[in-house]
């Protein structure tokens, strides 16, 4: 029978010659059929891959991990606005005059103010994440639990009587640092380790993804190489219409992916170094909240009645004496442990001036904590730059490519189909 009329086996053997398996029992009719569903699972799969792919490849553009470090950042802003209202809040009650009680007041209420308006502004920016905004929401009604507790505590310092209010008012102070330290701040933290981990999630995923993309088309291309070498084989038609379009179409399908996934080198570099960056700024974080946390324990422990030690031993445990950069020189502080329980009144307002306003201790804090916010400073430049130096995502060609293997299946299946209607 001729070529043109109809099908040549030219490609057929001796029984004994057939190979094994379920596809060597198969006859020509049923291995065109095994084609088509072969490719067309491929073809579907890789339009699967064209829809899906183009959002792990915008993460690793410059807009995204630019909106990761922003919210690295607000996160650090609240860290260090809660921290600080907590010293705040732990000072509250040492001063025994009306007017530096007035003075201390006014410092915590607008700490925790900064504190709060942050909190809300980063929830306005969560709007569309809400998974962050379900934490930043648990953050704030904890900081208003802890703001209620405080608030108790200043109405149970008010009074003339200042030992017996003060006593009474530091047990409120003391319950709301532990919940601070205990509950809020954690919080808080776990949103920049988050931060980190949706970046490395998205250098992970784009790493698979970019495989996916580049490697599947070339796997489609082999594959339809395969069943057109197979046609001539058994028809000895050179070439099937179906067949080459729908290569054509997947060539075309691959430059759109390699021009997707052309930022990749770049951004796979530029997140490793964002990500140590932002790392070296959490260890950063970590420390100015050590030594917060360690003032709020030199405060509670002057200002507390009940286990002192206990607070000053919580300040050992920071390890944040010495003379480097964010340590305190803890010389001054021997006098602040025991001033509280020596009984003497002029003890204690030696001890209160050494660790409030320009005290000698207060100053070595000040020193600390700015040596701690200039590093922390420089980091965010330097995560900035980082940033900076990524590439921006390229256009993702989302509803072109699944559109072309739409196409290509189409082809792909009328160029089979033909040679197989020409069995029956």
């Amino acid at each position: 029978m001729r070529p043109e009329t109809g099908p040549v086996d030219a490609g057929i053997g001796p029984a004994g010659s057939r190979r094994a398996g379920m596809l060597g029992r198969l006859d020509t009719p049923g291995r065109l059929m095994v084609a088509v569903g072969v490719v067309v699972l491929l073809l579907g799969a890789l339009a699967g891959v064209t829809v899906v792919s183009p959002g792990a490849a915008e993460a690793l553009g410059k807009d995204a991990a630019a909106a990761t470090a922003s919210n690295s950042a607000s996160a650090r802003d609240i860290y260090g606005g809660l921290a600080d209202t907590d010293v705040a809040a732990s000072a509250l009650f040492l001063a025994p005059d009306r007017v530096r009680r007035t003075e201390l007041t006014t410092a915590y209420v607008a700490a925790v103010d900064r504190a709060q308006r942050a909190l809300s502004a980063a929830m306005v920016r969560a709007y569309g994440d809400p998974a962050r905004l379900a934490q930043l929401t648990t953050i704030a009604d904890a900081v208003r639990v802890y703001r209620r507790v405080v608030d108790d505590g200043r109405t149970a310092g008010l009074g003339d009587d200042f030992a017996k209010q003060a006593v009474l008012a530091s047990a409120y102070a003391r319950e709301a640092s532990f919940y601070m330290s205990g509950v809020v701040l954690p919080s808080v933290m776990r949103l920049g380790t988050d931060d980190r981990a949706r970046l490395a999630r998205a250098q992970r995923d784009g790493q698979r993804w970019r495989v996916a993309a580049l490697g599947l088309p070339v796997v489609v291309l082999l594959v339809l190489g395969a069943v057109q070498w197979w046609l001539w084989r058994r028809t000895r038609r050179r070439l099937n219409a179906g067949l080459v379009a729908a290569g054509a179409a997947v060539v075309v399908v691959l430059g759109l992916l390699v021009s997707s996934w052309s930022h990749y080198a770049r951004a796979d570099v530029g997140f490793t170094a964002l990500a140590s960056r932002m790392d070296s700024e959490a260890v950063t974080q970590e420390q100015l909240g050590s030594l917060l946390s360690g003032r709020a324990d030199v405060y509670l422990a002057l200002g507390a009645s009940v286990d002192p030690e206990k607070h000053r031993l919580d300040f050992l445990a920071r390890d944040l004496c010495g003379t480097g950069a964010g340590r305190v020189n803890c010389t001054a502080l021997t006098n602040v442990w025991t001033a509280r329980q020596s009984g003497d009144a002029d003890d204690y307002n030696a001890a209160v001036d050494l660790v409030l306003a320009s005290g000698a201790v207060a100053r070595a804090f000040d020193s600390a904590a700015q040596q701690l916010t200039d590093r922390q400073d420089q980091g965010e430049r330097e995560v900035d730059a980082a940033v900076g130096w990524l590439p921006a995502t390229p256009v993702q060609h989302r509803l072109l490519m699944p559109a072309l293997l739409l196409i290509a299946a189409i082809a792909a299946v009328a160029g089979l189909w033909a040679r197989l209607s020409e069995y029956y």
